[in-house]
């Protein structure tokens, strides 16, 4: 009788640990979890551990607010938070670079600095520099207002690989058949500057004058600048910011030009800083031309001074 009832017992408990068991091997652990449709609850359980399900549960993190990031490479559900912040203030990256700036921002602990930067730097732009530095002065920093007329840049500020905007063609003066981009801002007056030197100097004397350079990208001047040390370093150009732009003649002396007293006397009045270029023999009669708008060009007209000194830097 005694035998008959133990095993009894230990039937009951083997039934009971089966059910437990199948019981347990069906369990939905997002039974708890308010998902929003049946794509959404497979996902979660391709992509999320038990851990990162319980988190979910946990703090009640909804769908919505990480599902479109779960399957892109890199994802952390931790990092929820972090890339709706991300998302929010680099509205314009797709859900794959969100993933993969934000993360490359939290393991330099950047995201702040990112930030500060986004309303004047593309986010690729961002992550270069946080990353590398400035490749040709590591004590060099990034400035907060490359698209500003006033910015500044020397050997110890960069841009770093930025690109401006808007960017037109200059279509209105030779360019010796090259294909010369400025920023829009400085289109304008140096057209209206073209167009009077044209009427007090007259037509033989402009067609004489081009541009040898305007905006020059990153990538040419580091070509540039590995083969001749006399130019800026890439970064380090008002060429690379489209504000400024280089001025020859096709014969004769520069310097000794109608065409570069007039400018001289003139430039001012359009914005523009006038200033010579150093270098090989080569850049020694061409002469650089940097807008910086009439107030600041008046004032370093009237009292002889350099872009620097006019921007206080």
């Amino acid at each position: 009788m005694k035998l008959k009832r133990i095993m009894l017992v230990l039937s009951i408990i083997l039934i009971f640990m089966g059910c437990f068991m199948r019981m347990n091997k069906n369990f939905d652990s997002l039974s708890r979890y308010p998902y929003e449709s049946e794509k959404d609850r497979q996902l979660i359980k391709k992509y999320l551990n038990t851990n990162e399900i319980e988190y979910i549960i946990e703090y009640s993190i909804a769908p919505v607010e990480f599902i479109r990031y779960i399957d892109k490479p890199g994802f952390n559900i931790y990092h929820t938070d972090k890339y709706k912040y991300i998302s929010d203030v680099f509205w314009y990256l797709d859900d794959t670079n969100v993933v993969s700036f934000t993360e490359d921002l939290i393991r330099l602990d950047k995201i702040d600095e990112a930030v500060n930067l986004s309303l004047e730097y593309y986010y690729n732009e961002i992550i270069f520099f946080l990353k590398n530095g400035d490749v040709y002065n590591k004590s060099a920093v990034l400035i907060d207002n490359p698209n500003s007329i006033y910015a500044y840049l020397d050997e110890n500020h960069t841009v770093s690989i930025r690109n401006p905007y808007p960017l037109v063609r200059v279509d209105f003066i030779d360019t010796n058949d090259a294909d010369i981009y400025i920023r829009d801002v400085v289109y304008e007056p140096l057209k209206k500057m073209y167009e009077t030197m044209i009427s007090d100097l007259s037509k033989r004397y402009t067609d004489n004058l081009y541009i040898s350079n305007g905006y020059i990208s990153y990538d040419m001047l580091v070509e540039l600048y590995d083969n001749d040390k006399s130019w800026d370093m890439p970064g380090h150009s008002d060429h690379q910011l489209g504000l400024a732009f280089d001025l020859a003649l096709k014969s004769g002396d520069y310097e000794t030009s109608k065409q570069f007293a007039w400018i001289k006397e003139n430039a001012y009045k359009y914005g523009f800083i006038v200033n010579k270029n150093e270098g090989d023999m080569e850049k020694d009669s061409i002469f650089h031309l940097r807008y910086v708008g009439y107030d600041l060009a008046l004032r370093a007209y009237e009292n002889n001074l350099t872009l620097k000194e006019v921007l206080n830097k």
